[in-house]
C-alpha cells in the first residue's frame, strides 16, 4: 500500500507531450527589469528571500548529482526553482521567471525518470542554476546580469530530451560520480 506522496504526479512522457516542446525564447524574453508600478512590499520580499532560494537550488542540485538516490535534494531544487518563478512572475522579472520555469520543466523530467541525469542533463542543470542565482544577484544589485541566459536556456532545451551524446562523451570526466552510478 503506497500513500499519495509516493505517487508521482506527472511521467516524463507527459510532460513531453504537453506540448511539442518550450516556446522559443529571445533575449527580450529574459529581461531582468522591474516594473516601475510594482509594490515595494513584494519587491523587499523578493530581495530578502530570492537569493536564499537560489542558493537553495544550486545547492540542492549539486547534491542530487552527486548523489542521485536524494531524491528529496531533487525536490528541494524543483521548490525552489518553483517559488522563484512564482515570484519574479508577481514582479514581472521575466528573466528569472522564463529561466526558473524551464529548470523547474527539466527537474519534473529527471523526478519522473528517477534516474541519475546524463553528464550533458546534470551540466545543463548546474549551468541554470548557476545563470539563475546570477539573475537574481542582479536583481538585487549584487552582480552583473548574465551574459550567457540564452545559451543556458537552449543547453535546458537540449537536457528536455537528454538527447546530446556528443556533450556526454566530451563532459562525463566533469561528472565521473555520473557515469559510475549508471
Amino acid at each position: 500500500h503506497r500513500d499519495l506522496h509516493s505517487f508521482p504526479t506527472r511521467r516524463s512522457s507527459d510532460l513531453e507531450s504537453e506540448s511539442a516542446g518550450p516556446e522559443p525564447l529571445e533575449a527580450s524574453d529574459l529581461t531582468l527589469d522591474v516594473g516601475a508600478d510594482v509594490d515595494g512590499a513584494l519587491l523587499d520580499a523578493f530581495m530578502n528571500d530570492s537569493p536564499p532560494q537560489a542558493s537553495d537550488v544550486t545547492h540542492s542540485l549539486q547534491g542530487w548529482i552527486a548523489d542521485p538516490s536524494q531524491a528529496e535534494l531533487l525536490r528541494n531544487a524543483k521548490r525552489a526553482a518553483h517559488t522563484l518563478k512564482g515570484s519574479a512572475n508577481i514582479l514581472g522579472i521575466r528573466g528569472v521567471a522564463k529561466l526558473a520555469h524551464r529548470l523547474e520543466d527539466i527537474l519534473e523530467i529527471c523526478e519522473a525518470e528517477n534516474a541519475a541525469p546524463s553528464p550533458a542533463r546534470a551540466q545543463a542543470l548546474v549551468a541554470a542554476a548557476d545563470c539563475l542565482a546570477q539573475m537574481v544577484a542582479f536583481v538585487a544589485g549584487e552582480d552583473a546580469a548574465p551574459d550567457n541566459a540564452l545559451e543556458v536556456v537552449a543547453q535546458l532545451d537540449a537536457a528536455r530530451s537528454d538527447e546530446f551524446p556528443q556533450l556526454d562523451a566530451a563532459r562525463s570526466d566533469e561528472f565521473p560520480q555520473l557515469d559510475a552510478a549508471r
